[in-house]
């Protein structure tokens, strides 16, 4: 799950804003 997040994140990342991003992290945690 962790990896396909980490590629989900390097496609869309750019979409996503960093408050998104650490979002992410978090729930990711």
């Amino acid at each position: 799950f962790d990896k396909k997040l980490a590629t989900w994140i390097n496609r869309h990342g750019r979409n996503l804003s960093a408050v998104q991003k650490r979002t992410l992290y978090f729930v990711n945690r």
